[in-house]
């Protein structure tokens, strides 16, 4: 029902989503293809040589543990039977009805406990506060969306100087076709190799255990018992789930100074590799940006003077899977600390990671810059997304 305390701006209505909007179910999934994205609750599925929708639309989870969740898609698409497509009706835009539904959370709308689901009916039902002019409807979702162009555009920078990042890496330290003074690739214009515990290596070059060369620290979690280790904490702690993530930069939580010192948690600068041990996320691997504590599931790998986290980094993402091949446990499979210290590691000389970091670290930089820069974007975005939602705010020339 209508909340009596809304204020209805001018120019707007309240209405349901029914009104404006048009449902289509998804059919199941056809054979593998190359062509055409078959989008799900979670996103994108795989790909199909055939196509059911051809225009832009809305894709809503429709069941189980992605039910609500969007996705805005412009190009032909196979809508699978797991997801619901949104259309707009005529004086509806669909970029507009896309923010709208995000803002109304259509996961709250689900019913069913263990197994929640949206249907037709519960979505066209829902009430919503829109503009009666589509000019208004354009507006406001050209404000939002100018947010996440910007956003993906600044992701998509990223996976760039990530995968140029990690192939410099991959040359320098596993093909070891780093630039020798000649400026000729080392092993592929004859460079002199050595045997070691690994393989052949560049003369010059040798093998140590991780340990000895890096400090890794495991973390802790605070007694979720003792109010005083989180309440008004100001120390940001991860849990090894957060290790999923493409950069850490937002905590999981906050603890406390007293949970810190009281507890076996420790303080990882900012800069350190995490490695998530056990579980679901064993072998993810990510980096922090900024100090944080973690759990007894993420094991830090520090980076120091000789080895910054910009070699440390790619070297674990070459190397986790070898890694992980050490893990124990049935179910629950994890690998420890010992096993990352104990792992062979290869130490180049200085001068060759000199030059690596000065090719490399302003990526390693610019790539943390993004994502402080996309934290802002994202913040001010849901900020604006309910004012400009509501009414509360408006866009200039468009008022009645």
């Amino acid at each position: 029902m209508t909340d009596q305390a809304t204020t209805i701006p001018k120019g707007w209505k309240m209405t349901t989503l029914g009104e404006v909007i048009n449902i289509r179910n998804g059919k199941s999934r056809p054979d593998n293809g190359k062509q055409y994205p078959v989008y799900g609750g979670n996103g994108i599925l795989g790909y199909a040589d055939e196509y059911n929708i051809d225009e832009k639309i809305i894709i809503v989870g429709r069941v189980g543990a992605y039910c609500g969740s969007i996705f805005l898609e412009k190009e032909k698409i196979w809508l699978s039977d797991n997801a619901l497509g949104v259309l707009a009706k005529e004086k509806s835009n669909i970029d507009f009805l896309y923010y709208l539904l995000k803002k109304i959370n259509l996961n709250k709308q689900a019913i069913g406990g263990a197994q929640p689901l949206l249907t037709q009916c519960i979505i066209n039902q829902i009430e919503a506060l829109v503009p009666e002019r589509e000019e208004e409807q354009r507006a406001i979702a050209a404000v939002l969306s100018s947010f996440d162009d910007k956003i993906e555009l600044l992701r998509e920078q990223n996976k760039t100087l990530e995968v140029i990042a990690q192939a410099i890496f991959k040359e320098w330290f596993v093909h070891f076709n780093f630039p020798n003074e000649n400026g000729k690739p080392y092993k592929a214009s004859g460079g002199k190799m050595i045997d070691s515990e690994l393989g052949k290596i560049p003369e010059g070059w040798r093998v140590g255990g991780l340990g000895e060369e890096i400090e890794t620290m495991l973390g802790g979690t605070p007694s979720t018992e003792k109010k005083e280790y989180w309440e008004n904490g100001n120390i940001p702690w991860i849990n090894s789930g957060k290790v999923n993530d493409f950069r850490i930069y937002e905590p999981t939580s906050y603890i406390t100074e007293k949970a810190l010192n009281e507890s076996a948690t420790k303080l990882m600068p900012k800069g350190t590799i995490v490695i998530a041990i056990t579980g679901a996320t064993l072998g993810q691997v990510s980096r922090l940006e900024i100090d944080s504590t973690g759990n007894q599931s993420v094991i830090g790998i520090l980076p120091n003077d000789k080895f910054s986290s910009a070699y440390l980094f790619y070297w674990m993402l070459e190397n986790v899977s070898t890694i992980i091949n050490t893990a124990t446990g049935g179910a629950q499979q994890h690998i420890n600390k010992n096993d990352v210290n104990g792992f062979d590691f290869i130490v180049p000389p200085n001068d060759i990671l000199k030059k690596y970091y000065e090719a490399v670290n302003p990526m390693v930089e610019k790539i943390s810059n993004n994502c402080f820069q996309i934290q802002t974007l994202s913040k001010l975005r849901d900020t604006l997304l309910p004012k400009l939602m509501k009414g509360d705010v408006r866009i200039k020339g468009l008022r009645e």
